[in-house]
């Protein structure tokens, strides 16, 4: 009897069924609008390359899922009609009060 097991290792559509998961859980709101989709979390999730799943989220973010902040990572945009919408760079009236992506800043 031959082992039916199915190897995930060098799988070229890998990436394809994790933007697909990721696209059920950001339109679901299982991963809520402004977390971090954090990268080495997925790699372990799904034994997949950094490159696979950063090629997933790349296609996210084209579609306008997920937005990718340079050296702070992706973050979740609002995709569930029950998320109230997310004010990411600004404060929620329109003024700027110091705060971007949960930092403040001293104003300089």
């Amino acid at each position: 009897m031959r082992n039916e097991t199915i190897s995930v290792v060098g799988d070229p559509r890998m990436w394809e069924r994790v933007t697909e998961d990721l696209r059920e859980k950001l339109t679901t709101g299982v991963i809520p609008a402004g977390d971090i989709v954090v990268i080495g979390r997925l790699v372990r999730e799904w034994g997949a390359s950094r490159q696979t799943i950063a090629k997933a989220l790349r296609v996210l973010e084209d579609e306008g899922m997920i937005r990718r902040y340079p050296g702070l990572g992706y973050y979740a945009l609002s995709m569930c009609a029950t998320d109230p919408p997310i004010a990411m760079l600004s404060a929620g009236d329109g003024s700027r009060d110091g705060t971007e992506l949960g930092r403040a800043t001293d104003g300089r």
